[in-house]
């Protein structure tokens, strides 16, 4: 029986890790921040330090120079893409071993 749930644990970790990491390009989201006349910086929209710095290294976030940012559009789409396929893989993975378990 173990054996079983760890099975399957695998798969529901990635799920839930997805879900649940923050991210700052909801904030910059919100204000609609796609474009150098829009940027913000992060400090204004409450945004955690290492959020922003982990979506400027995923080249989500486009620094200015003088602390403000703005969303990279296609960047964020491609992100969104992935992110999808990924947790998709992991529901169908799921799938044949719930099947297999049972």
């Amino acid at each position: 029986m173990p054996m079983r749930l760890g099975v399957l644990a695998y798969p529901a970790f990635v799920l839930m890790i997805q879900m649940t990491r923050p991210s700052a390009v909801p904030a910059f989201e919100r204000v609609h921040a796609y474009d150098e006349p829009s940027s913000r910086r992060p400090a204004s929209l409450e945004v955690p330090h290492k959020a922003v710095a982990r979506a400027v290294r995923k080249g989500l976030l486009v620094p200015v120079g003088d602390g403000r940012y703005y969303l990279d559009r296609e960047a964020v789409r491609r992100a969104d893409r992935r992110n999808l396929t990924l947790m998709l893989a992991s529901g169908v993975v799921m799938i044949p071993l719930l099947w297999l378990l049972l």
